[in-house]
């Protein structure tokens, strides 16, 4: 009973006979990671099949807003969504909710204004624009 007591005692303190260093272990670590999970691509065999995804994601979409309507990445996200569906209005009537919610915050506006004159912003406008807009939110 005595020997469950306290820290495990280590009997052979002598040095490992082969060394393995930090570099060593953190190359090892990365070599076993696997590969990031990716989603599947969806794909409808009909509209209604389309109509249900886009209804259950718009719900989800809600759902987080609803918890938390202050984190500006949720709009973001839903607003980019409803662009990738090219569903134009639906995207400016998101954007306007979040300037409800956010009026202060320039990036939303600048970006609603865009997406609002049909201006497409490319990756590297995007990019540009958010280092523009971080010093003023």
């Amino acid at each position: 009973m005595e020997a469950s007591r306290g820290p495990p005692r280590v009997k052979n303190k002598a040095a490992a006979p082969v060394q393995i260093s930090a570099e060593q272990l953190l190359r090892e670590a990365v070599d076993r990671q696997e590969t990031a999970i990716q989603k599947p691509t969806q794909r409808f065999a009909d509209l209604e099949e389309l109509k249900e995804y886009q209804g259950r994601k718009r719900r989800e979409f809600e759902d987080y807003i609803r918890r938390n309507r202050v984190r500006l990445a949720n709009w973001f996200q839903y607003a980019q969504w409803e662009l990738e569906q090219k569903e134009f209005a639906r995207a400016r009537s998101v954007f306007e909710r979040a300037l409800d919610v956010h009026p202060n915050n320039t990036r939303m506006s600048i970006l609603r204004l865009s997406r609002h004159n049909s201006v497409q912003l490319t990756d590297g406008r995007c990019r540009a624009l958010d280092q523009v807009c971080r010093g003023r939110d």
